[in-house]
């Protein structure tokens, strides 16, 4: 007797999550209550009735839940394709950022090259001012030298015969003077 007032219980709180209407829900429980042998035709057609609507209660049950696993499968697949598109952004992210690092130390190191180019560009006044003295004493030097080879040229070759000094020519006699003075 209890297992049955037991299983009454459970097929009870089925029907209560079913569409069951009212009046069914309260029949039910009395029509179980009567041996097969003892019910009537309308405890029968209640239990029958109940037995529909339960098998269709299981039926929308299962296709609730088909739906479900293929909802849920969808957002999975949706799901890994949104991990799949997160992983690539941040592989982009992450590349991106190591080149803008990259041409950052580019751009530094172009600044410091363009510092000493200007540092150097800030001294080429005092060096061109430097290296025109320089040039001014060598071309002075270079004169002196000249002037020193075409003495020490005269005092080499041969001295011409004397030729009457109205015909010399000025610059000639007078370095030919200052070689034989000295």
């Amino acid at each position: 007797w209890r297992q049955r007032q037991k299983a009454i219980g459970q097929l009870m709180a089925l029907v209560g999550r079913s569409d069951a209407p009212d009046s069914l829900k309260v029949a039910l429980p009395l029509a179980l209550k009567e041996t097969l042998d003892a019910r009537g035709t309308f405890a029968a057609k209640v239990v029958d009735e109940a037995e529909r609507l339960l098998k269709e209660h299981s039926t929308t049950l299962k296709q609730a839940i088909a739906t479900a696993k293929a909802t849920a499968a969808e957002r999975q697949e949706e799901v890994a394709r949104a991990e799949a598109l997160a992983k690539e952004a941040a592989e982009a992210r992450d590349a991106a950022q190591e080149s803008c690092i990259a041409k950052e130390n580019e751009w530094l190191e172009a600044e410091e090259v363009l510092a000493g180019l200007r540092r150097q560009l800030a001294g080429f006044p005092e060096e061109g001012a430097r290296f025109e003295n320089e040039v001014e004493v060598a071309k002075a030097s270079l004169e002196a030298l000249r002037g020193a080879a075409a003495k020490f040229q005269l005092l080499v070759s041969p001295l011409p015969p004397p030729q009457p000094a109205a015909e010399e020519e000025p610059v000639a006699a007078a370095v030919a003077a200052d070689v034989r003075a000295q």
